[in-house]
């Protein structure tokens, strides 16, 4: 009956969107989109208190089973990420320049949201794994996955598009009830429930949305390779490559002079 609670997930996501929409239109809030338009940011909190009213409503009814992991994964980083919405600035872009800032003094919200993100992914971790290795890997890929759902989420749409094909690979690969069971079903079907307000450009993600989306793709990447060493090792690596390569090379400019990955992104989107 996981399905269910995935559909309540989409419906009171939905239901929310409308009813905060304005809200969420503050001063504060607002940043240019691609277009150059104003359009609130961290609209993907919305998509966090779907999760957690369902993830509640679950433990009501099922008090032995509570999707403790999620609910910290999803919390955690959507609360970092919301605090880099806020007062996060250009001042410094990228890892590098978060580094560099750290090394002149300056804790930039870019680098708390990094620290806090590795504390919050060590706090998930012994959920899946009993080794330190294994531990330092599930940080990697957790964390890892965090910050890639934040560097694909400069699009209408594209992180969510983004999580939604790792997701159904994860679920191929490993089967649907290993992968995205619970927690990350919850919160994709949530963040799914604010495509249609995020492709109308109503609202953004924000990286209190698309790091929380990160991290329960990294937890489903997790448990995916429960059963492997190997697998996890691969995981990590990939969390590693993709933002290594986030550094060097502009996703959306790659995305643009492939032909099957534009028409993807920039389906549903606003002329």
């Amino acid at each position: 009956m996981d399905w269910w609670w995935s559909a309540l997930a989409l419906v009171t996501s939905l239901a929310l969107a409308a009813a905060l929409r304005r809200t969420l239109d503050v001063a504060p809030l607002q940043r240019m989109n691609h277009r150059g338009n104003p359009v609130p940011t961290a609209g993907g909190i919305i998509a966090v208190f779907a999760f957690l009213i369902v993830s509640c409503l679950f433990v009501s009814a099922h008090p032995q089973r509570v999707p403790a992991a999620g609910m910290i994964a999803v919390a955690g980083f959507a609360a970092v990420g919301l605090f880099d919405d806020v007062v996060g600035t250009h001042s410094a872009r990228g890892l590098r320049g978060h580094v560099t800032a750290a090394l002149r003094g300056q804790l930039t919200s870019g680098a708390t949201k990094l620290l806090v993100g590795l504390a919050i992914a060590g706090a998930v971790a012994p959920f899946y794994a009993s080794g330190g290795w294994r531990r330092l890997l599930v940080v990697v890929v957790i964390a890892g996955a965090a910050n890639v759902g934040n560097l694909f989420d400069l699009a209408p749409g594209r992180a969510t598009k983004v999580a939604g094909l790792v997701l159904v690979a994860l679920a191929l690969v490993a089967g649907a009830k290993q992968a995205i069971n619970g927690a990350p079903a919850w919160f994709f079907a949530a963040a799914l429930g604010l495509l249609p307000a995020e492709l109308r450009e109503r609202l953004m993600l924000g990286d209190a949305g698309a790091n929380a989306l990160g991290a329960v793709v990294g937890v489903a990447a997790v448990r995916a390779c429960a059963n492997s060493t190997t697998s996890l090792v691969i995981a990590a690596g990939i969390a590693v490559a993709i933002n290594i390569a986030g550094e060097l090379v502009s996703f959306s400019a790659l995305i643009d002079r492939t032909p099957p990955l534009r028409v993807l992104d920039r389906l549903g989107r606003k002329k």
